[in-house]
């Protein structure tokens, strides 16, 4: 069972990698046809301090801890 579940969180954590991978460049042109290229590098630099801010608040949680 443990292997399966440490499958499986690799593999989410596989296609949210992906899906950002994807859409970043799309969220960059939309931005920057809106407003600036400037702005544009902030607010992706924003959606990666608010998935750093998630990792540090959700990940602990379901790492196991080594004794």
């Amino acid at each position: 069972n443990a292997a399966i579940t440490s499958c499986r969180r690799a593999s989410a954590f596989s296609s949210l990698t992906d899906a950002g991978g994807a859409a970043c460049p799309l969220l960059v042109s939309a931005v920057t046809a809106a407003a600036s290229l400037p702005v544009a590098v902030g607010v992706v630099g924003l959606i990666a301090f608010a998935g750093a801010g998630a990792f540090v608040r959700w990940v602990p949680r379901f790492v196991p801890r080594s004794r």
